[in-house]
């Protein structure tokens, strides 16, 4: 039987590995198999891969074709906005955050339960969808 299978996305490996690392180690323990990636390789196969879940990092409208891509190969989609911890301002929160790109995760992840609530006020529509659960970047810290 095929573990459930998790894609997420590395840019900057400097940056990310080490949390990348910890969130598949988390993942593995909790039954998953986990792929980490460069954006452009897991978008241009996601047609090939064992459907799963893929975690999208950003939810800009530039993400907005990749994502309709992908759902259509059947995969699940999640998001988060990498930089939510530092851009949580209200005001700033619909050009970070698109409505479209929120219809169609099933969750968005936040890093806090502020970055939470701000969500919840600009996009009260999809209260169900947002949790705040971290960021495992930060974990080392």
């Amino acid at each position: 039987m095929l573990k459930r299978r998790i894609y997420t996305i590395i840019e900057v490996k400097e940056r990310e590995l080490l949390g990348k690392s910890l969130f598949a180690v988390k993942m593995a323990n909790a039954g998953y198999s986990v792929v980490i990636g460069k954006k452009s390789r897991l978008y241009r196969y996601a047609k090939y891969f064992q459907t799963g879940i893929f975690y999208f990092k950003g939810m800009g409208p530039n993400n907005l074709n990749p994502m309709r891509n992908i759902k259509n190969f059947g995969h699940s989609i999640v998001g988060y906005d990498e930089e939510g911890l530092v851009m949580n301002m209200v005001q700033a929160i619909s050009d970070r955050i698109n409505i479209k790109c929120m219809e169609m995760v099933n969750y968005f992840f936040t890093v806090g339960q502020k970055q939470s609530n701000n969500t919840e006020k600009v996009y009260p529509n999809f209260k169900d969808k947002i949790f705040a659960i971290g960021n495992s970047r930060f974990d080392f810290e």
